[in-house]
């Protein structure tokens, strides 16, 4: 299994500078059957425009099966938003024994 810890630093750069951004924290996944590919943050006004261009990539992955999006949650800080999407990926690799198939690592 790959790297499941995330090792993000309060003191980074990103959270310093984005400290009160709002973030939404999305999970895109595959609609029939159900199948997670990958969570993300976007920090845009327009929180969907970053997963929509990402959508192509799920279809193309699952043959053209549709995929989606759905956002779970909004935080404000860059490093809140990274420990909740590293949250839902160790909760994914817990149960599933593996990464989220669009995941390039498991943060």
């Amino acid at each position: 299994m790959r790297r499941v810890l995330a090792r993000y630093s309060i003191f980074a750069r990103s959270a310093v500078r984005f400290y009160f951004t709002l973030y939404h924290v999305y999970e895109m996944f595959r609609v029939s059957p159900y199948r997670v590919w990958k969570y993300g943050i976007a920090r845009q006004l327009v929180w969907f425009a970053r997963p929509l261009s990402q959508k192509s990539a799920c279809e193309r992955r699952y043959q053209g099966s549709k995929c989606w999006f759905v956002s779970l949650l909004s935080v404000h800080g860059w490093y809140q938003a990274r420990f909740a999407e590293a949250a839902l990926m160790l909760a994914y690799a817990l149960r599933h024994g593996r990464c989220p198939d669009g995941a390039p690592s498991c943060i």
